[in-house]
């Protein structure tokens, strides 16, 4: 997913914040880590708190709905 998000979103003069790194993915893990783990027995339920997560950590830096 990372690497996706890197090679497909690059950074330029007006997407000067199309940066990912490393701290993006530990966010997701932080995301997923910090949630109830009783909440989340199932794997339809983990899976569905990563893609959260995910939209969450690299949803909020995209400027348009397209991308």
């Amino acid at each position: 997913m990372h690497q996706g998000m890197s090679d497909r979103f690059k950074k330029t003069a007006i997407n000067f914040h199309y940066e990912f790194n490393l701290r993006h993915i530990s966010n997701i893990f932080q995301g997923m880590l910090l949630s109830n783990p009783s909440t989340y027995s199932e794997p339809d339920k983990i899976l569905k708190l990563w893609i959260h997560e995910v939209e969450r950590t690299y949803g909020d830096r995209l400027v348009s709905a397209e991308h």
